[in-house]
């Protein structure tokens, strides 16, 4: 274990010192792989509320899961519409009309090198852009329905997920033990298991399906057929994107998601970067998450300025009953033991929705419509946090969303009235005084009684209500190899939140400073800090101020085939009523190299030491494709990932992950059904992709 630690290190600096004089050709600078996208793009955007289940849910995870699943399906730079490339939500409308033109004078691109010769793509966009786009043919033959529907690009993954140890959910002494407590055990195998199909041809017909097994979810066995999780797509676009057609699974987002708003994640430096003029609503949903997604069908269209979108979904959803009432519903989208299984898919939600929109290239607005019924009553405990959350059978509301954009010039903006009367508003405003110079501003109040169950933005709290924020956030960049970057948010809960019994305030902010002092070298120093009133434990009527503040400094090497990353963070938490802050540090190194054309390594080892929970470490690990995680380190300990990925020929590709994580002080690790008896856990992963 201590080998596998210091191998990433050892390695690294060798061969650093070793390739110090390497020269590479000027477009290799732009080289990057998905786990440095991830991670550069998200930049460490980790920090969640503490009543969010899994991390596969957070907003985070899902834009992480788009954007992946572009990645394995790049578009055609010769032949892409504006439409598609306004997909990438990094590309602002200017330099994606750079593009456009530059590649009509040019007639087609002849290499991703041709995009440094476009006025207005940065060293970074030019670096991420490479990752979504290959340069290909400009012709586009007919085709037969045969060659459409079966003659693309066909995608076979299998992945399987086995931990070395065995949870205290597995362990199983006898059967007498079993019938005494049967809500006590895992009723299916230690392992997981994914299978997945996708299909593209010109990125105008797609169609797939998911089909999952979580570690501990029986198979075939207690209502699954075989597998746990089902999930069927097929999507159809016109090559003018004048029609799209969706069926079975897929996500909707109006506006800037105060009534539908599954399938985005806003963070204000993704803002500083570009406002998205959001030319599609509905997209297939592809990933393996069971909770976020519709299920029915959806229709798209436009005529000339004029475009519309609908849907109409019916899913079951999972909760806790009692009688015939709803008092939770259960996100995690697990269903490993007897509990778990009891509560799966016994609530019928039925959505529809509908969005009309006046678009020109400076100017949209749009008008939007959600209903929701559920099919049992829906009354939670009574709380103070809940007590104007929903209840009954509905939730219905409108709301009108605009965009203004003109010289590097966005405005932003949604009012969204539920069905009785409940406002919500959010506007964003985005400008360059000065071509280096970027400033974004952002206000936003939800009623505290306001009701949208599918809503999300960029709220401080759990759900769209009970807020009132306001943000600024800044960018200015010094050269073309470093800026600075940095925002405040300032917000306020006139009522009753989740741990916070008064109304109550936070305040968020961050600073980053990034820089490329050599061409091999980027260096980045990231400053973050979140504090919010909450309950003082014991004393009933009075909040504290609870902060968290977290440092790094990281640095990436990028030699030829070799990308080495290290990091050192540190956080540190406090309250009023304990003023001595308690602390954590992680020192971490990342290592990719590409060994030969066929075959990739990376690898992660970190050593940390937290004080608790709170002081927790975040780094985000190589994982396989498809796949995304966010790794927190909490404790003393160090941890070690391991992915290889090999091609033979050109339709199959085989992936391996091996993680390890070690404890020095504690005897076990995780609490309940979760616990290992043991300081340490192994974890192996392999897939297996045929491409045809």
């Amino acid at each position: 274990m201590k080998f596998s630690f210091l191998l990433v290190f050892v390695c690294g600096f060798a061969f650093l010192s070793a390739s110090a004089n390497a020269q590479r050709p000027p477009w290799r600078e732009t080289f990057i792989s998905w786990e440095d996208f991830a991670a550069e793009y998200l930049a460490d955007d980790f920090e969640e509320e503490d009543h969010i289940e899994t991390p596969l849910h957070r907003p985070a995870s899902q834009l992480l899961e788009t954007l992946e699943e572009r990645y394995l399906s790049p578009f055609n730079l010769n032949t892409a519409t504006r439409e598609d490339l306004l997909t990438l939500d990094f590309l602002t409308t200017a330099q994606i009309d750079s593009i456009l033109s530059y590649r009509q004078k040019l007639r087609a691109f002849s290499s991703l090198g041709d995009l440094m010769l476009v006025h207005g793509l940065h060293h970074k966009h030019r670096r991420w852009l490479s990752l979504f786009v290959v340069v290909g043919d400009t012709l586009r033959p007919s085709s037969s329905w045969r060659q459409r529907f079966l003659g693309g690009r066909h995608t076979l993954d299998g992945r399987i997920d086995l931990p070395l140890y065995k949870r205290a959910g597995f362990i199983v002494k006898n059967v007498d033990e079993f019938k005494k407590n049967p809500r006590r055990h895992y009723l299916g195998a230690p392992m997981g298991n994914t299978l997945r199909h996708r299909y593209s041809w010109r990125n105008t017909i797609r169609y797939g399906f998911t089909l999952q097994n979580d570690i501990g979810e029986p198979f075939a066995a207690y209502g699954n057929r075989p597998y746990d999780h089902t999930s069927i797509y097929f999507s159809h676009r016109r090559p003018d994107n004048s029609a799209h057609l969706l069926f079975g699974d897929f996500r909707a987002h109006f506006g800037l998601g105060l009534l539908q708003g599954s399938t985005r994640f806003f963070h204000p430096f993704q803002g500083l970067q570009n406002l998205p003029v959001l030319p599609t609503r509905l997209r297939p949903h592809t990933s393996a998450d069971e909770v976020k997604f519709l299920r029915g069908a959806a229709y798209s269209g436009k005529w000339r300025q004029w475009h519309w979108q609908t849907f109409v979904s019916h899913r079951r959803l999972d909760a806790r009953l009692e009688a015939d009432t709803v008092r939770s519903f259960q996100t995690s989208g697990l269903h490993r033991s007897l509990t778990e299984i009891e509560r799966r898919r016994n609530v019928t939600l039925t959505s529809v929705g509908a969005h009309g929109e006046w678009r020109t290239r400076r100017l949209h607005l749009a008008f939007n419509l959600l209903h929701l019924r559920y099919g049992r009553p829906i009354c939670p405990a009574p709380r103070l946090h809940n007590r104007y959350g929903l209840r009954g059978h509905y939730a219905s509301g409108v709301s009108f969303d605009h965009g203004f954009y003109r010289n590097g010039t966005a405005w932003q903006g949604e009012v969204a009235i539920d069905d009785h009367g409940r406002h919500a508003i959010s506007q964003r405003l985005r400008f360059s005084p000065h071509s280096r110079w970027t400033l974004l501003l952002q206000g936003r109040s939800f009623s505290p009684r306001f009701v949208a169950p599918s809503a999300q933005t960029e709220q401080a709290g759990s759900t769209v209500q009970n807020e009132n924020g306001l943000s600024v956030a800044a960018s200015h960049r010094l050269s073309e190899k470093s800026e600075i970057s940095g925002f405040i948010d300032v917000f306020h809960h006139p009522s009753p939140t989740f741990r916070a019994d008064l109304p109550s305030s936070g305040m968020n902010g961050r600073l980053e400073y990034e820089w490329s002092g050599h061409p091999l070298v980027t260096r980045r120093f990231l400053y973050s800090f979140r504090t919010r009133q909450r309950n003082i434990t014991g004393h009933r009527g009075h909040l504290e101020y609870i902060s968290t503040h977290r440092l790094r400094y990281q640095q990436l090497h990028t030699l030829g085939r070799l990308m080495w990353q290290w990091a050192l963070d540190a956080a540190a938490h406090h309250r009023q009523t304990r003023p001595t802050p308690v602390w954590g540090a992680m020192l971490s190194s990342r290592l990719r190299c590409r060994l030969s054309p066929r075959i990739h390594l990376s690898a992660f080892a970190s050593l940390f030491s937290s004080h608790d929970h709170d002081t927790r470490l975040y780094a985000y690990t190589p994982q396989l494709k498809g796949v995304t995680a966010f790794s927190a380190f909490a404790h003393t300990g160090v941890a070690t990932v391991l992915t290889t990925f090999a091609s033979f020929g050109r339709r199959w590709e085989m992936g391996g992950k091996w993680s390890f994580v070690r404890l020095f002080d504690r005897p076990h690790i995780g609490t309940g059904m979760q616990r290992i008896d043991a300081s340490s856990q192994n974890d192996l992963s392999f897939q297996l992709r045929h491409i045809f």
